[in-house]
């Protein structure tokens, strides 16, 4: 494997942000620095290459504006990846030349909006058949039949339902279940496409893959997942 990547963070005035994502990015292996200065976040750029950066627009020595203009004007830092970090009472996103609106986030910071954004750009977010642990109750409806069990696991891709009742390989199902953290079930379709037989209560499992999500249950889905593999290790 190759080195793990080091990302450089430029706040101000804000240590408990800095933990927080310090917290939950040191349990994946990440190396997460904090700079104190626009001036040398340009050398320890240029020194580690970092993969990413997190960068206050407002800075007190070098306007974030430059250093950012920096950034992208340099061969060799160019390609790094920047997420800008400004107050929308002093800077407007439409007037911040070349920042992309997808790579500014306002303050105060939404912690779970900046976490996801880092793993976008990371590549953080789980590979499709990834599964996070869970333990919720869940009911499987299909035809005039409701089936109620417990979610083990789930995926972008689908979930595992532990079960006393069997349910045929192929049968459409729809699942209702409450992720952790979350108000309000979250119904999705879905198929069997795999049951074992268990050797305690639950005597079914059943893997189920979800079909036709909706784009609201697909982000909710995507962000608990992300949320959860950047939960630090206890």
């Amino acid at each position: 494997m190759g080195a793990k990547p080091a990302i450089t963070l430029v706040l101000y005035d804000d240590p408990e942000l800095y933990l927080q994502i310090h917290q939950r990015l040191a349990s994946r292996g990440i190396k997460v620095i904090n700079v104190s200065s626009g001036s040398m976040a340009m050398e320890m750029i240029r020194s580690l290459r970092p993969a990413l950066v997190i960068l206050g627009y407002e800075l007190q020595d070098v306007a974030g504006e430059e250093v950012y203009r920096k950034i992208k004007s340099s061969p060799q830092s160019r390609n790094i990846p920047v997420i800008i970090l400004y107050d929308p009472a002093r800077s407007k996103i439409d007037k911040m030349l070349g920042v992309a609106r997808e790579d500014a986030v306002q303050r105060p910071v939404d912690t779970e909006e900046l976490i996801r954004k880092i793993s976008e750009k990371l590549n953080l977010a789980l590979r499709k058949h990834n599964r996070i642990e869970v333990d919720v109750g869940a009911d499987c409806a299909h035809q005039e039949t409701m089936v109620r069990g417990f979610a083990r696991n789930i995926s972008e891709g689908g979930v595992f339902i532990e079960t006393d009742d069997s349910i045929d390989i192929g049968t459409a199902l729809t699942v209702s279940f409450t992720l952790p953290g979350h108000h309000g079930p979250l119904v999705v379709g879905g198929k069997v496409v795999r049951r074992i037989e268990l050797e305690r209560e639950f005597r079914y499992g059943l893997g189920v893959q979800f079909t036709g999500l909706s784009e609201a249950s697909r982000e909710q889905i995507l962000g608990f997942l992300v949320q959860q593999s950047l939960q630090p290790i206890v």
